[in-house]
């Protein structure tokens, strides 16, 4: 499924007999602000604390924002845990998983 904002690219309004008009929202600076807006708002829905990981986790991913939106999907998901600072990767946390201390190690909790 594509995001939102490559909808939002792809959109065009074509006039007969002429190029075909783009819509505004379709500028490239409107599409870099549209993802930060989406970025910040997956962001805010998380708190960050490190030195600390949970010790039950799953669905490995490459990318911080990648465990985030699969976190923020499942209501059952407590946090994501950031392995990426010992050149790990990042995973979400399972539900009723413990925490405890770990260098180089960030998890990140979804706000209630």
């Amino acid at each position: 499924e594509r995001p939102l904002v490559v909808h939002l690219l792809a959109a065009r309004c074509s006039m007969a007999g002429s190029q075909a008009l783009r819509l505004p929202w379709t500028s490239p600076v409107v599409a870099f602000l549209l993802m930060l807006v989406i970025m910040v708002a997956d962001a805010a829905n998380f708190r960050r604390e490190c030195h600390v990981a949970c010790v039950s986790y799953h669905s490995f991913k490459d990318s911080l924002k990648a465990v985030q939106e699969e976190c923020s999907r499942d209501k059952s998901c407590p946090s994501i845990v950031d392995f990426s600072g010992n050149g790990g990767m990042y995973a979400v946390c399972k539900p009723g998983t413990e925490y405890r201390k770990w260098s180089k190690v960030c998890v990140e909790r979804k706000r209630a």
